[in-house]
């Protein structure tokens, strides 16, 4: 929060109309004119402040006082709420209108990021042990909760919810919640059922498409997933996949619209919509997980698990570099270690697991090109969306 909007540095420190006319009245009655005020105004004033205003006679402190002594006293008085106001409203000048209050980040916080924007993710309402990290289900105590890129505005949004995947216009918010796969606003409010998962399983992993209009997620059925689409407005469901006895989850739309990234059971692979066939870009027994587009649809976010890293390479599978990696002393479940871009493409978002299922996991953010440093964004988070 600010005290003041922004100004261009030549009107730093310049007073709005409406703080002028009341100085104005204030300096008449201080024994001043309107064009004479004998102190430096913010606008001229050298570092550090104005000066300040002499102090009122040892009288003026007394009550009941009459005549040309409470006059005195009086102007003494306005000029020292003058001085005070122009400290003031040179020191926004000064900082160019970015002071913070009650201890707020500055725009300082998120330059250091090297990023903006909100990420939405999956928290959890009791001690991690005992919520499902990775799956809405009757009595689960996970929760979808946002915060800024920079650590700061936490709040938690929609109750027995996880996956959360913002839309391209940042308006609303895809989730897998009881039963299916939802669809809220941005703030968590106006909810609205697009699935009903079957009773031996869940629908989950909901993903948008560029232009808003479809979700494709994962339709899990006990022994086997397959990829599915919905359309947002009538809700009418499209199979993509059918694959006898494989797992596939995590589909990621890509940003040109023409394929889906996703995980199977032996690698991750691309669907292309046109032809309808999957090409297999990475090998291993759940080993890659959660693909995730870049930006600009040119390269693809992993995670590996042996060793446990976050890996960035182009959207054929090639030029395979590790981001980051981490120490890790046991196996993950699925869903964590899902990466997510930030909007310019130069961060990465993810989660990590600790050595200890009973404690909290992790959300971090690391650069892209590895210039700067690899930061803690929240505990107690998994699958992170940015937008």
């Amino acid at each position: 929060m600010r005290f003041a909007p922004e100004l261009p540095s030549a009107e730093h420190g310049r007073l709005s109309g409406h703080f002028q006319r009341e100085i104005a009245g204030l300096r008449a009655l201080a024994g001043g004119d309107e064009t004479g005020f004998e102190h430096v105004s913010p606008v001229t004033a050298k570092p550090p402040f104005p000066p300040p205003a002499p102090p009122p006679e040892k009288g003026c402190l007394r009550g009941s006082l009459y005549g040309t002594k409470a006059i005195r006293c009086s102007r003494q008085a306005v000029r020292f709420l003058i001085t005070a106001l122009g400290s003031a409203m040179f020191l926004l000048a000064a900082t160019g209108g970015t002071a913070s209050l009650a201890g707020g980040p500055a725009t300082a916080a998120v330059s250091a990021a090297g990023a903006s924007g909100t990420i939405v993710y999956t928290g959890c309402t009791a001690r991690w042990k005992a919520c499902a990290s990775y799956y809405s289900a009757p009595g689960s105590r996970s929760a979808i909760y946002s915060i800024r890129s920079d650590g700061s505005r936490r709040r938690r949004l929609i109750l027995n919810a996880s996956n959360p995947s913002w839309s391209p216009s940042g308006r609303k918010i895809a989730y897998a919640g009881r039963g299916g796969i939802w669809v809220a606003r941005g703030d968590g409010k106006l909810r609205r059922r697009l699935t009903i998962a079957s009773r031996r399983g869940f629908d989950l992993d909901p993903s948008w498409s560029p232009d808003g209009r479809k979700i494709v997620f994962m339709r899990d059925r006990g022994r086997r997933s397959d990829l599915y689409t919905v359309e947002v407005r009538t809700r009418r469901q499209k199979r993509l996949t059918e694959t006898p006895k494989m797992w596939e989850f995590s589909p990621a739309w890509s940003p040109d619209g023409k394929t889906i990234a996703y995980e199977r059971s032996n690698g991750i692979f691309v669907l292309d919509l046109v032809t309808r066939q999957s090409t297999k870009l990475t090998s291993g027994d759940f080993t890659q997980w959660a693909p995730d587009w870049s930006p600009d649809g040119t390269k693809i976010a992993v995670v590996t698990t042996d060793p446990w890293a976050l890996v960035v390479m182009n959207r054929d599978g090639s030029g395979r570099r590790t981001i980051a990696s981490h120490a890790v002393g046991f196996a993950p479940v699925s869903d964590e270690g899902s990466p997510s871009w930030s909007p310019d493409g130069r961060h990465i978002a993810y989660d990590v697991p600790t050595r200890s299922r009973s404690r909290q996991p992790r959300i971090l953010i690391a650069p892209v090109e590895g210039q700067g440093r690899i930061r803690l964004l929240v505990r107690g988070g998994v699958e992170p969306d940015w937008r």
